[in-house]
């Protein structure tokens, strides 16, 4: 759905398409569009990666994707985050839940360094994971530190959430 332009087009024809009783159910990307994170979310997610660090581990700079160097499809989260606002006028809620603030930033910013694809694929796994040079111990400490932090932002309303699983029903029905 994060990919779509015409949010409202969608919305009206799932519902319409619903028989009363008729359950549709969602999973996406609701985070801001475009990946166009708001400053606060990327200080807070670099103050997490730095708080974290394992002993020599340079302090971290990300690379955010920036629209004036855009490197993904023009649809890549086009309306992303306006999917939940949207079903919200055209489909009746019946179950939102919505979380990874921080947790799926994991997945987007490259480090000042990275080279290649795969060696930031591998490098932001191991980060989340374990760290460099982490024990496992210390690593299972670290992810749920980034889980903690991630449900107080997201659930406070401090931050956007960047997932949502939704349940809808027929709007009128």
């Amino acid at each position: 759905i994060h990919h779509l332009v015409n949010l409202e087009h969608f919305a009206f024809e799932v519902n319409r398409s619903l028989m009363p009783e008729g359950r549709f159910f969602m999973q996406d990307v609701v985070g801001e569009s475009y990946f166009q994170f708001s400053e606060e979310k990327k200080r807070v997610y670099e103050m997490y990666l730095n708080a974290t660090r394992h002993g020599t581990e340079p302090f971290v700079s990300v690379i955010w994707p920036d629209r004036d160097n855009w490197q993904y499809s023009p649809f890549e989260s086009v309306r992303s985050g306006d999917i939940l606002d949207v079903f919200e006028r055209y489909l009746s809620p019946l179950i939102i839940r919505t979380g990874s603030a921080l947790v799926s930033l994991s997945l987007m910013p490259r480090r000042e360094n990275d080279s290649g694809r795969l060696h930031r694929a591998i490098g932001r796994a191991k980060a989340l994971l374990l760290g460099s040079g982490m024990t496992i111990k210390q690593g299972i400490a670290r992810g749920q530190m980034l889980f903690f932090l991630d449900s107080v932002m997201c659930d406070s309303g401090r931050l956007l959430p960047g997932q949502a699983f939704g349940i809808y029903g027929k709007r009128g029905g």
